[in-house]
């Protein structure tokens, strides 16, 4: 069993980040979900957090799985366009986003 992630200093944008990443697990929990993004599940059961404050924010929650929606279609059709192309993740952005992971499994190395 994975040791929790201890987020207690977590405030701003970094705090702001771990909120998307929670919405967008909690979509795809749903049995209607806009995305399934399964690696955000996985983390967010890995993290020390009260969730439970964003339970009633549904419109942002919402939100989040749209935009994820739009912007894995058009990372999916870059790399369609692009197909020799290189995926550079930042080390920063790689927590909170699972895009390349969903989308373009065979780019990363």
């Amino acid at each position: 069993m994975n040791e929790k992630t201890d987020t207690k200093k977590l405030t701003g944008i970094p705090e702001t980040l771990l909120v998307a990443l929670y919405f967008g697990a909690a979509e795809t929990q749903r049995a209607d979900g806009i995305i399934r993004d399964q690696k955000a599940v996985e983390m967010i059961q890995n993290i020390e957090y009260d969730f439970a404050r964003f339970n009633k924010a549904w419109a942002s929650q919402i939100g989040v799985a749209v935009r994820t929606e739009i912007l894995d279609k058009a990372t999916t059709a870059f790399i369609r366009q692009y197909p020799d192309t290189t995926v550079v993740i930042h080390k920063t952005a790689e927590f909170a986003q699972s895009r390349i992971c969903r989308k373009c499994p065979n780019k990363l190395t």
